[in-house]
């Protein structure tokens, strides 16, 4: 391992750090107070009181995600973050306790780290680890569920590393903490871009967590050609008002076997699957915080009525519109 103590950008065009230190090349307070100007926000950096510092390790990151393979010196910190990000750690030596968790060689652990006021590190402590705030496990996990994620997700704190999956996620870490990366990203045959999304899908369907049986359901089987050519149109043009004989011809079949191709492979008749798309950009538009009434959502997307519109979103998503509205500023 080069440990140069200083932060190196393996591509500009992906805004990936590596930082890779030692103590005997880079002072363990300034290394200290390095990582924890990268890690935090400006709101938290006045926060955290380290007590002690680093030993040695590398440690990466770009928007809205982090990685790390870290060594420690025994040593205790404090901290009162307000950090959206959810932390996963996978210890290989030495014990590890945040709060009222305590994590060892085969535990892994996790928590959000806005709840850890308290770290301890003991027996030369070593973990692999990575941070992922909760704007980037969202929309991922929106997309795997292949509709808006209502629900708060919970993660397990603490799970046993017997299981194979999780140990898959170790690998990933390590690989993404090795030099081998850096060749990989630098060549073009790989992307941090990638890396970050197999990590992040990898621990949405693997790591216990209260979604993980909408995510781990079995897929539904490849719709035939003209159902995805009218579900394709459909979302492209989601605004046009467009009538199923008008779909057929475009998918060159007769509007019986659309219909019935619709309930078999998407479980909608057309005119249901049409709302749903538009409900999935009202909701979209609603949690932006970039429209102001309601109203106005409703005549975007072509409901006849706002009265309806909000019945429909509600059948959805278990909340009104001007409820998820409310609830979106004021977390912002």
């Amino acid at each position: 391992m080069v440990c140069d103590g200083t932060v190196r950008t393996v591509t500009e065009k992906f805004q990936l750090e590596r930082l890779v230190f030692n103590s005997a090349t880079l002072g363990e307070k300034q290394f200290s107070s390095e990582v924890l100007r990268r890690s935090l926000t400006a709101d938290d950096r006045r926060h955290v009181h380290v007590e002690s510092e680093f030993l040695s390790g590398v440690y990466g990151r770009m928007g809205g995600f982090s990685f790390r393979h870290v060594e420690y010196r025994d040593w205790q910190g404090k901290s009162n973050l307000s950090s959206d990000e959810f932390t996963f750690l996978f210890p290989d030596r030495g014990v590890i306790l945040m709060n009222n968790i305590t994590g060892t060689p085969g535990l892994a652990i996790s928590t959000r780290k806005s709840d850890i006021t308290a770290v301890q590190y003991h027996h030369n402590h070593r973990h692999l680890g990575c941070s992922i705030s909760e704007r980037v496990i969202s929309e991922r996990l929106s997309i795997l569920l292949e509709k808006p994620a209502m629900d708060t997700i919970h993660f397990e704190q603490i799970v046993n590393l017997d299981k194979l999956k999780l140990t898959a996620i170790k690998s990933m870490i390590t690989f993404a903490t090795g030099l081998e990366l850096a060749d990989l990203i630098n060549s073009n045959a790989f992307t941090p871009a990638r890396v970050k999304e197999m990590l992040v899908d990898s621990i949405l369907l693997s790591w216990p967590n209260n979604y993980c049986a909408a995510l781990n359901r079995p897929t539904k089987a490849p719709s035939p050609r003209h159902v995805k050519i009218a579900t394709e149109y459909i979302r492209e043009n989601f605004r046009k008002c467009i009538t199923g004989e008008e779909l057929a011809r475009l998918s060159n079949v007769s509007l019986r076997s659309l219909q019935m191709g619709f309930k078999q492979f998407e479980g909608l008749t057309i005119i249901a699957y049409q709302r749903k798309v538009r409900l999935e950009h009202a909701h979209q538009l609603l949690s932006s915080g970039t429209v102001s009434s309601v109203n106005d959502v409703a005549l975007m997307l072509g409901f006849g009525s706002s009265g309806r519109f909000c019945q429909y979103f509600r059948q959805a998503y278990g909340v009104t519109p001007a409820e998820l509205q409310k609830r979106f500023n004021f977390s912002h």
